[in-house]
């Protein structure tokens, strides 16, 4: 039993006090006399109580002594421990990839097992588990009971690229409540201000489970696809040396043809390995390595380091890296001034996002007045902007008025700049982008989704736009801003923990994760975003056509175990016992109110009870 407030016990002191009244109090006996006239003055000298007698004590005595103790007792705030009291339990799960690092001894296999025995040996009222990766997420139904949250733990598959465990750890705050304990499961140790211990809070417990060592790994890696006529593909990788001694390793080049993945029940139809030089690298080093694989427009090129099967982590020792889809803007330049076209070309060329053609264009530029929109096929619309070079224009110097929310606008920074435009344009409905006062200098209406009507009010002769960075910035907000609206895959090799962005045709896709997954989706009018959270390659069928994109580590802070450690910090201590322990002070309270009904019924009796 403890007390929480055991000053009250300051009352005890009224015990002393009771018993030396009765100490000192003169008894009363019985005589019978005659008269009291002569016994007046005895009883006024002998009930002062003037010398003490030998204490005697009585029924009444020890019942007062019982209340007040009681009282004292009561106001002291006692408190047992409930023997059936449970508090909630968040478990927080760190997700990054190093927690499945050394395999079958990984510290995700250390931290399950460690959260096994603690399920069993301790009794919460509900178990939640929250996997801390870029966004923390609860696993499962969310509060379960223990012997659930044992067979949710078979899902946690630590992959993410980063573990925001601070952002997990106020998420559990709020899931568990005022009553919750938080248990961290990591392989690194909490953060904490150098030269001082880490400060978790009297409700949270870390755990680590890491165990450092040496790892080789790819960091990085890029390729361009130029075709066959520009000596083929070229490819940039970087290998870091996590460890503390000279490595040295060979790189091999497994050049696949097909469109087959591992997992999805289709092989690849060729494969050839194309060994490299070998490559030294000290304790710590960043290597860059660059390579060009000729007659590999189509092929999937696999880089596998040899000799770094043996060190920490085997999830970053190979990349694959496939083609990168074409999304150039096809566009169609009808424009008759020369100088005009001379600096659109220019601009146009500089983005290297587009291609100039004659047929089937998917941007329109041109300075016709009555031009009207081109179409493509199918389902792609052919967008248009109309370069107008009124011969009223005057030049403006600003201030100029942007719509920040348009993509037209990002990156534009327009002091300085002398625009030359028409000072009005009238019976003009569509809404300016970009304005200087009421005078419209670019306008687009994009309410129809499929192909936007833009206007650019702009004289060559009287603007010096096209001689800043302006010029070219926009340029490439418009194609890129087209490029995204194109069907198809935007970029085909991807780090974990990013998102894949589809443009799909048709109205019903197919998508096969690396695990070997399927999904059948329905689509809607936005892009299909799709979770980087699997290493491997994606595919996704959709209107006949197949798009396929890798996902790899390229993970530098997960990739490095020489800061990996275990150990245990934190108790829940005294905090989980004040949640633990229940008051019965209105027990005690309740039994001296029924000694004072006792005393009540005692003293209304002729006499005192003896």
């Amino acid at each position: 039993m403890t007390f929480a407030w055991p000053w009250a016990f300051v009352g005890l002191l009224a015990l002393p006090t009771l018993a030396a009244i009765y100490w000192l109090r003169q008894r009363a006996q019985r005589r019978a006399v005659s008269s009291l006239m002569l016994w007046r003055d005895e009883l006024s000298s002998r009930a002062s109580g003037r010398r003490p007698e030998r204490f005697e004590s009585s029924r009444l005595f020890v019942l007062e002594l019982i209340i007040l103790t009681l009282l004292v007792l009561a106001a002291a705030g006692p408190q047992i421990a409930a023997p059936h009291a449970r508090r909630p339990l968040v478990v927080v799960l760190d997700d990054s990839l190093s927690m499945a690092a050394h395999g079958a001894e990984s510290p995700r296999e250390a931290a399950v097992a460690a959260l096994q025995r603690e399920l069993k040996g301790t009794s919460h009222s509900t178990v939640t588990l929250l996997v801390a990766g870029d966004r923390p997420q609860v696993i499962g139904a969310g509060a379960v009971t223990a012997e659930e949250a044992e067979r949710e733990l078979a899902s946690w598959r630590p992959r993410a690229a980063v573990a925001r465990i601070d952002e997990a750890i106020s998420l559990a705050s709020e899931l568990g409540g005022p009553r919750g304990k938080i248990l961290v499961l990591s392989d690194q140790s909490p953060p904490a201000a150098e030269g001082s211990k880490p400060e978790l809070g009297e409700r949270v417990v870390w755990w680590a489970f890491g165990r450092a060592a040496a790892n080789l790994a790819v960091v990085n890696a890029l390729r361009s696809s130029h075709g066959a006529q520009e000596g083929g593909d070229h490819c940039l990788v970087e290998i870091a040396n996590y460890s503390p001694r000279l490595m040295v390793v060979r790189p091999m080049l497994v050049i696949q043809e097909g469109h087959g993945q591992e997992g999805n029940g289709q092989e690849e139809n060729a494969e050839e390995e194309m060994p490299a030089d070998r490559l030294e690298l000290s304790a710590g080093e960043l290597t860059r390595w660059h390579f060009s694989v000729p007659d590999a427009a189509t092929a999937t090129i696999r880089l596998v380091i040899e000799g770094a099967t043996a060190d920490g982590s085997s999830l970053d020792d190979q990349v694959v890296l496939l083609p990168q889809p074409d999304r150039r803007v096809r566009v169609s330049l009808a424009v008759d001034d020369s100088e005009m076209r001379q600096q659109v070309a220019a601009a146009v060329d500089a983005t290297e996002l587009a291609m100039i053609v004659d047929r089937r264009p998917e941007l329109r530029i041109t300075d016709a007045s009555d031009a009207s929109n081109a179409s493509g096929s199918g389902l792609d619309e052919a967008w248009q902007l109309r370069v107008v070079a009124d011969d009223s224009a005057v030049p403006f110097l600003g201030p100029f008025i942007l719509d920040r929310r348009h993509p037209l606008t990002s990156g534009l920074d327009l002091e300085g700049v002398i625009w030359g435009a028409a000072s009005s344009v009238h019976g003009s409905q569509t809404p300016a982008i970009i304005a200087a006062g009421e005078s419209p200098l670019l306008t687009g209406d994009d309410s129809s989704r499929c192909c936007p009507d833009l206007t650019l009010f702009w004289h060559p002769g009287l603007s010096n736009l096209q001689q800043t960075t302006n010029w070219p910035i926009l340029w490439w907000n418009l194609l890129s801003w087209r490029s995204r609206s194109v069907p198809g895959l935007q970029v085909s090799n991807l780090r974990l923990g990013s998102t894949a962005v589809i443009g799909l045709r048709g109205e019903t896709a197919e998508l096969v994760l690396p695990d070997g997954e399927r999904r059948s989706l329905t689509l809607g009018s936005e892009p299909l975003e799709v979770a980087a959270d699997q290493l491997g390659v994606y595919q996704v069928t959709h209107g006949g056509v197949v798009d396929r994109w890798s996902v790899n580590a390229l993970t530098a802070e997960e990739s490095d175990l020489r800061l990996t450690t275990s150990g245990r910090w934190g108790d829940w201590g005294a905090a989980a016992e004040d949640w633990e322990r229940r008051g019965i002070g209105w027990i005690f309270l309740f039994l001296a109110l029924g000694g004072l009904t006792v005393h009540l019924a005692w003293t209304g009796q002729q006499g005192c009870p003896s």
